[in-house]
């Protein structure tokens, strides 16, 4: 079994819940409230452009040219995937600046930006491949289970298309190449940041379902 297959088995728990949560049950049957779902794009809209970054700056620190391509063309595909459906799901005056991230959502793209930054390169390669996997999955599964007129239809295709498949295959022959000779003390460093990142997503998704926010002593709900 290669490295990726192990890390996603032992982290299949946290999939299954997420797979299983509310949040994604409803999106499939259709049923998921549209306050809960623009909540959900808002937080997300704001993780993208961090996770765009984050890519950007594992490109930076590759040392091989094919390398810094296929990252610059994640990063890429991030901030195109912000803009294409954002643009159909969020209302018209919606602006990135008014988003108040969650706690998770926050504290998600905080653990991304600074493993890329200060972590090892292989660390920073395992702490983006989660999103990539799950969405994956779970894209490819909620297709499967889709209802007919399902309103949240695009996303769920947008996630169980060739391209984003092709993409994620890309991401995870990266980090098996990358660690065909690791330590065992960089290898258990690599399992670290792919679990964590594998519980920062389950936790996305709770927020965007409870719509948690910060609280303001100024204001009732930032």
């Amino acid at each position: 079994m290669n490295l990726t297959n192990e890390l996603w088995q032992t982290t299949l728990p946290i999939y299954q819940k997420i797979l299983e949560h509310p949040f994604n049950k409803e999106l499939a049957e259709g049923t998921l409230s549209e306050k809960r779902f623009i909540f959900y794009m808002a937080q997300d809209s704001y993780y993208l452009v961090h996770f765009s970054r984050t890519l950007a700056l594992i490109a930076s620190r590759s040392t091989s040219a094919s390398l810094i391509q296929k990252f610059l063309n994640f990063s890429l595909q991030a901030v195109c995937a912000e803009r294409e459906l954002h643009d159909k799901f969020l209302p018209p005056d919606y602006s990135l600046d008014k988003v108040n991230p969650p706690p998770s959502c926050l504290a998600y793209t905080h653990y991304l930006l600074a493993t890329a930054a200060t972590a090892s390169f292989e660390e920073a390669v395992a702490a983006v491949l989660p999103c990539f996997w799950i969405y994956r999955e779970l894209g490819s599964t909620l297709a499967k289970k889709c209802s007919k007129n399902n309103p949240y239809e695009r996303w769920i295709k947008t996630y169980s298309s060739i391209e984003f498949c092709d993409a994620t295959n890309e991401a995870i022959n990266v980090l098996d190449n990358l660690t065909e000779n690791c330590s065992a003390d960089l290898l258990s460093k690599i399992k670290k940041a792919f679990e964590k990142s594998t519980i920062f997503e389950w936790y996305f998704w709770d927020d965007a379902y409870k719509m948690n926010c910060f609280m303001n002593f100024n204001q009732e709900i930032i």
